[in-house]
């Protein structure tokens, strides 16, 4: 009898024991999912704040060598678009540190009624310098009234993607063609560039 509840004992803590050692591997591959999403996370916020910080060097550069160069209104519209682009990283940052966002993966949309056009037009602004320094000219077909209710911050990060990347890969002399318009109950919009 004692063998038998010993042979028992030794089944159910092999079960345990294995059990066990399921849930650890189920942690295990949750805990490297999520750092995974985490990595992707960080090297998608990496990649935004990369281009208004190069808007702010651009725009604070051309003030500092050349100041005289320019008219006080000038000056005053690219102090503008440096303020707009500091913004833009500031909600950027605020997200990246939200430890829920960072920890589910995902990110935090917050939607309003907002007028895409202002938004094309922002980051349209801060890529014309870099577009002329190539020689391309950034043509633009939008509507004048594009009221949309979407997340701004996220539709001007997916804007700064495609606009950079067409500034980047467009041979110089070739044009980037911006075009915006309403599509049914949506709004279309378009980057062509002249890149490969």
């Amino acid at each position: 009898q004692n063998t038998e509840k010993e042979r028992k004992i030794a089944l159910q803590e092999k079960e345990i024991f294995r059990l066990k050692n399921v849930e650890l591997a189920e942690a295990n591959d949750s805990l490297i999912k999520l750092n995974e999403e985490k990595n992707e996370l960080m090297g998608i916020a990496a990649h935004d704040l990369r281009n208004p910080l190069s808007g702010i060097l651009s725009f604070s550069r051309k003030i500092r060598t050349n100041i005289n160069k320019y008219t006080s209104s000038q000056i005053v519209e690219m102090a503008s678009e440096m303020e707009i682009a500091s913004e833009r990283m500031f909600k950027l940052i605020a997200k990246i540190l939200d430890i829920n966002l960072i920890e589910s993966g995902k990110r935090n949309y917050t939607s309003s009624i907002i007028n895409a056009k202002e938004v094309i037009d922002q980051i349209v602004t801060v890529y014309r310098e870099p577009a002329e320094v190539k020689k391309i000219n950034i043509n633009m077909n939008c509507t004048s009234e594009l009221i949309a209710f979407t997340d701004p911050d996220a539709l001007g990060q997916i804007l700064d993607n495609l606009i950079s990347n067409a500034v980047k890969f467009t041979f110089p002399g070739n044009n980037i063609e911006i075009s915006a318009f309403r599509a049914d109950d949506s709004i279309r919009i378009e980057v062509k560039d002249g890149g490969p």
